[in-house]
């Protein structure tokens, strides 16, 4: 019988966790989604676009030259976090200094928000997957030793409980594969 293909292999491991495979199919789906979303939104150039960052680097320059109010035009041309929170510290709005300060950090902190949008979710795959893989081999366990049972203890053939232990035990090691991978974007994302 010749071997199978590395694809056949896969699928083959993939059926054999049954229905919790498939919940942590899911899991892998919706944590490569928002990673993926979150890879496109916390580019560099998104947060603090390089026009932007370069009059950042020489703020000192612009107010010793009195051109905040260039700055302030392209704070208010960009729609950044970085452009909308340096928009509310330049705003001439703001009667004293601590009013100015509280408008700026509520501005950061509401941008912080959005920044962080979707890291709840790695956070419940992180949770989850690993419990549905121990779901599933704990409900394997069960159906082996069910047979076990209902053979009255005759045990004929090892090798048939050592196969279907082996099937049971793939969905806790697809669930630590997703937890993990989910945990160092998540790491990654958060930094």
């Amino acid at each position: 019988m010749p071997e199978p293909t590395a694809n056949a292999q896969v699928w083959n491991f993939l059926i054999s966790g049954g229905v919790f495979m498939a919940f942590i199919a899911a899991c892998s789906f919706l944590g490569i989604a928002v990673s993926i979303h979150r890879a496109l939104t916390l580019k560099w150039s998104s947060v603090i676009p390089a026009d932007l960052h370069a009059m950042l680097h020489r703020c000192d320059e612009i107010f010793e030259n009195s051109q905040a109010s260039r700055l302030l035009e392209t704070l208010r041309a960009s729609e950044s976090p970085i452009g909308r929170i340096g928009r509310v510290a330049l705003s001439p709005d703001f009667e004293t200094r601590d009013s100015a300060a509280e408008a700026v950090e509520a501005t950061a902190k509401e941008q912080m928000v959005n920044l962080e949008k979707g890291m709840g979710v790695l956070e419940v795959v992180i949770t989850i997957a690993p419990l549905l893989g121990l779901l599933g081999t704990v409900s394997g366990l069960v159906s082996v030793f069910a047979t076990l049972g209902a053979s009255g203890g005759d045990v004929t053939d090892p090798s048939q409980i050592a196969a279907g232990i082996s099937v049971a035990l793939n969905t806790t090691i697809a669930g630590l594969v997703v937890a993990v991978i989910t945990v160092i974007l998540h790491s990654f994302f958060i930094r």
